[in-house]
Parts: C-alpha cells; structure tokens; sequence
C-alpha cells in the first residue's frame, strides 16, 4: 500500500475529517492533502515532509518510525553525488561567438523576465504564494511565518500554532481533468479572476463569507473548513455559491 493510501485509510478508518486533524495537529488542511495524495513537492522542503508525517502519524496511531520508513523508501533523497554531478562533455554546448540572433534572444529573454518578475511581484501583493498553494486572505492582518519555529519542533508532540488557520473561513480548491476558469470574492473583496489549470490547488481564508463562480464546476473539488464536499457541480454548467459561517 502506498503511504498517502496508508494515511488517508487510516484516517477514514476513524471516521475523522480533515478538520479535526488540523484542530488536534495544528497542520493545514492544505498540507495534510500533501501528504495524501503524495505531493511533496508542494511543502517547503523535505525535512518539513518529515516533520508532518511524523505528526500525523501519532494522531492516527499508527508508527511514526514506520511511516517515516515507508516515505524514506517510496520517496529516496537524492544522493550528492547526483545533485554535484557535471554535465557530460555531449550535454555541453559549443560557443562559437555571438550572432545577431543571439544579442536579438537576449532582448526578449531579459523582456520575457521583466514581464515575468512584474507578474509575480502582483501575485505577491495579492496572495502569499507558497510551493503551489495561493492562500489568500480577505482580512487586513498582517502574514504569519507559517514555518516559523518548526525545525525546533520536528521530534515534538506536535507543530507549533503558526499553522492554525488565520480566519474562520478556509475554503481549498483543487482542480483536475481540465481548465477552470473561477472568480473569488472574499469578504466583499475580490481576489481572484482567471482559469486555473488541471493539478492546480488554491486555498481561500475569510472571515465572514467566500463567494464563488465556477466556470467549470465538474471538475473542481472543494474542501470547506476542512470537510471534503467533493465535486461541486455539473460538467461545464457554470456555479455560484456562497460558502459562510456555520
């Protein structure tokens, strides 16, 4: 069995959603997804892989030694060797001087990254993005490190209350099979308007009401302060749902 096939049966074994773990462990809903469906490439690093399992373990029982075992043989750390690991003599390219339609790649490459850095920098005021994630706050509270003091906390009982949810309204929203074009309005604010691709998960924090349109609703699951409410809607049959308190 798989090790985000193990977490996730265990879980549901116990019949606990999502939330409750994030309560008990202090762990995103966002991040425990990670580590379910085995995308680790979207938390900060491998140490704080481990860091989660080894928590979440403990919440389901299960052992931690064992889990981590499962992880280190499913998901092997790259030896330095490979990461130091030159080119071969073949991969390297000849530089026979420039040409005009090198310094003519030059320009467009440098305005390509001025276009790109502009584009990122409007993310950044908008949203905090993070290996994947956009969390996206409609309060005027100021960010929290998410991963301030974790390393101090790996062999711990648990992770620290930076990853208790900031707002009482989280809404995630993960995307799969094809394009999804969603407009999001948080608090009254909106924060998003564009078409998210297949694989693409976002996450949405508010504190009174998340508004949203979904332009292809079939494929998008939703998962609301922390409950799976699965696939939201019809096949291109465009949504509008308002997602409050309890």
């Amino acid at each position: 069995m798989r090790l985000g096939e193990l977490l996730k049966t265990a879980r549901e074994e116990k019949q606990i959603s999502l939330q409750e773990v994030e309560k008990v462990t202090k762990i995103r809903t966002a991040y425990l997804l990670a580590l379910e469906e085995e995308k680790f490439h979207l938390l900060p690093g491998r140490i704080y892989a481990i860091g989660f399992l080894k928590s979440y373990a403990k919440f389901l029982s299960l052992s931690p030694e064992e889990i981590i075992g499962i992880y280190k043989l499913q998901f092997p750390e790259k030896s330095e060797e490979e990461l130091k690991k030159p080119p071969s003599f073949e991969e390297l390219p000849v530089y026979s001087g420039p040409s005009k339609k090198s310094h003519y790649l030059i320009v467009v490459l440098a305005a390509s990254i001025l276009i790109a850095a502009s584009f990122w920098y409007q993310n950044i005021k908008s949203g905090d993005l993070t290996n994947g994630y956009q969390v996206i706050s409609g309060s005027n509270e100021e960010a929290t490190n998410p991963f301030e003091d974790i390393l101090n906390d790996i062999d711990g009982e648990g992770m620290q209350d930076p990853f208790i949810p900031t707002a009482p309204l989280s809404l995630i929203i993960k995307i799969g099979g094809e394009d999804c074009w969603v407009r999001i309005v948080v608090d009254g604010k909106e924060v998003m308007n564009q078409t998210l691709k297949p694989g693409t998960m976002v996450e949405f924090e508010g504190n009174e009401e998340i508004f949203v349109h979904f332009g292809n609703p079939g494929v998008a699951q939703v998962y609301f302060n922390g409950d799976d409410l699965g696939i939201i809607g019809s096949s291109r049959q465009p949504l509008q749902k308002t997602f409050k308190k309890p």
